[in-house]
């Protein structure tokens, strides 16, 4: 059940060390290893691909002709692995300010443009990428919690649709 449901990276090892202490090892070394391969996956695929997508939302929106393959210029080798990091640290920071819970909510709006400025130039430092963003949210943040809010709606069904409605209409909105 756990290798199936769609949790936290750390939820599946927490269940891995529960099936280490039940003494079903190669269910738990099997877990540790999904739940490696899943970060693995999420730094090095996931991330730079949601830097893409905001790639190609930045072109489409000056250009109508703009192809979908602009998205994978993301992985070109020397931009891959910059992005990859910035974003890896941009949810690791999130990750330890929503151990504050109001820290956390406030510091993914203050992050929100990392993924812009990285499709911009992906060749941004990360300190820099991380002050840009800041400046940029520098009071918008209850702008931001506000669309946010009036996208709910538009979530919804996106569920109902099984995220196609996300992926064709509300994607080049947030």
């Amino acid at each position: 059940n756990s290798a199936t449901k769609s949790q936290k990276y750390i939820f599946k090892i927490w269940d891995a060390i529960n099936f280490f202490k039940l003494k079903l090892n190669v269910i738990g070394i099997e877990l540790c290893l999904a739940a490696i391969l899943a970060v693995a996956f999420t730094i090095f695929i996931a991330d730079p691909l949601i830097v893409g997508g905001k790639k190609y939302f930045l072109k489409a929106r000056m250009n109508k002709t703009t192809k979908v393959g602009i998205i994978i210029d993301i992985f070109k080798k020397e931009n891959w692995i910059n992005i990859s990091i910035i974003m890896l640290l941009r949810n690791l920071y999130n990750a330890l300010w929503y151990l504050t819970i109001i820290g956390g909510v406030i510091k993914t709006y203050e992050y929100r443009m990392i993924p812009y400025i990285l499709a911009e130039n992906p060749k941004v430092k990360r300190r820099e990428a991380f002050e840009l963003s800041k400046e940029m949210m520098k009071g918008n943040k209850l702008r931001t919690f506000a669309l946010d809010v009036s996208f709910l709606g538009w979530d919804l069904l996106s569920v109902m649709t099984f995220g196609i409605l996300k992926i064709l209409y509300v994607n080049p909105y947030s």
